[in-house]
């Protein structure tokens, strides 16, 4: 399986600080699920350029770089700061079936990268992080808040069902030239 998980990449006082933070960059937006998924939660949007300096220090960003210089190499675009970043928010009873990220028809680029920051405040019931290549891989390091994971935005995944408690991630998407 290829992905890069970090279970403690922000703490949880970084966690609060980027909550209270992101909420005053909130732009409107409607959302757009993926193909057939059933998708429940809610989601608010921010420019990257208004949140990012939330995301240094260490830079989640430079994560996802250096995994892919490291393991991957795919070219990537350049993330510039009108680049729209998911806030979702899934209450109890809520969730996103199987689906993968990708672009609508473009025929300049694809989606190369999903990275999801777990900006959860206190531990949930449900709400895991599914992923799938040769079968169904539970991410249970992903449930801690604070938690970083980055994949091939092909991966087919899903957030089960909430039982108990609010699952928030904020999503970043790298782009690159089409596949070939």
């Amino acid at each position: 399986m290829r992905y890069r998980n970090n279970s403690a990449f922000y703490d949880l006082k970084r966690v609060k600080y980027i909550n209270s933070e992101i909420q005053k960059h909130f732009i409107n937006r409607r959302d757009n699920p993926a193909g057939l998924a059933t998708k429940t939660s809610t989601i608010k949007y921010a420019r990257f350029e208004a949140v990012k300096h939330l995301l240094e220090k260490p830079s989640c960003i430079e994560a996802v770089l250096q995994w892919n210089e490291e393991e991957i190499g795919y070219d990537l675009n350049f993330l510039t700061g009108d680049k729209i970043l998911n806030y979702n928010i899934y209450p109890k009873d809520t969730e996103y079936s199987w689906h993968i990220d990708a672009m609508p028809m473009s025929v300049a680029y694809d989606m190369k990268f999903t990275c999801l920051l777990n900006l959860s405040e206190s531990k949930i019931e449900g709400g895991d992080l599914y992923l799938f290549e040769t079968g169904p891989l539970c991410i249970k390091e992903f449930n801690n808040p604070g938690a970083l994971i980055i994949f091939p935005s092909f991966t087919p995944h899903k957030v089960t069902k909430i039982t108990e408690g609010t699952r928030k991630t904020l999503t970043i998407w790298f782009n690159g030239p089409k596949f070939r």
